[in-house]
């Protein structure tokens, strides 16, 4: 597995290298209850296993604190998502699909897996936070060849809510790689590794 959380009644979905679908349900115990999704669909997917997309579409996966809905955004491409529980099965909210990276897939996907990135690419959501109203998206848009590391930082913080309405857009007077948000929804934490700062904050309203 490449990253689980927790959901309500005991519940977890689970992101990894699975054949079967994309995002797994699971139970407190471990039990599989249901495979659910498919990838998206790319240019040149037949090349690729589904372990080889599970490396290609990584992103953040995080719960909202009540543990009824989650959502995922991709780091390298525009993939955000936001899901339900309902019936021991995942049903899907909102799904917003725009620019996609370009994908290299590296092994036979099976003993040996990955997936490279062009970098003629763009980094897209490199980091994001929830609170019980919002999702709040770190949004790079950057080319990878023109400044590796600057593309892994942001200033545009994107805010929806949790049926996917797009709220506001926060610009920073900075550029920040990592960001959390109060539970009040009126400060956003994040990090400054350029300038060596530690901790940077911003009130929001």
């Amino acid at each position: 597995m490449i990253n689980i959380v927790p959901l309500i009644s005991g519940k977890y979905v689970a992101l990894g290298l699975f054949e079967n679908g994309r995002y797994l349900l699971l139970d407190n115990a471990g039990k599989e209850i249901s495979y659910n999704f498919d990838y998206p669909k790319f240019e040149g997917e037949e090349s690729f296993t589904n372990a080889h997309k599970a490396m290609a579409f990584q992103g953040k996966i995080m719960n909202r604190p009540d543990g009824r809905r989650f959502f995922f955004a991709c780091s390298n491409s525009e993939l955000f998502q936001i899901f339900q529980i309902k019936n021991n099965k995942i049903g899907s909210i909102y799904d917003f699909q725009g620019e996609f990276a370009t994908f290299v897939p590296e092994g036979d996907g099976h003993q040996k897996i990955a997936a490279g990135v062009s970098r003629d690419s763009k980094t897209k959501f490199i980091d994001a936070y929830c609170t019980q109203k919002y999702i709040y998206l770190l949004y790079s848009n950057r080319l990878i060849r023109e400044n590796i590391n600057k593309a892994f930082y942001a200033n545009i913080i994107l805010v929806y809510d949790w049926n996917g309405k797009a709220i506001k857009r926060y610009n920073l007077d900075i550029d920040v790689n990592n960001i959390a948000v109060n539970e009040d929804d009126n400060m956003i934490y994040a990090s400054d590794n350029e300038s060596f700062t530690s901790m940077v904050k911003f009130e929001i309203n």
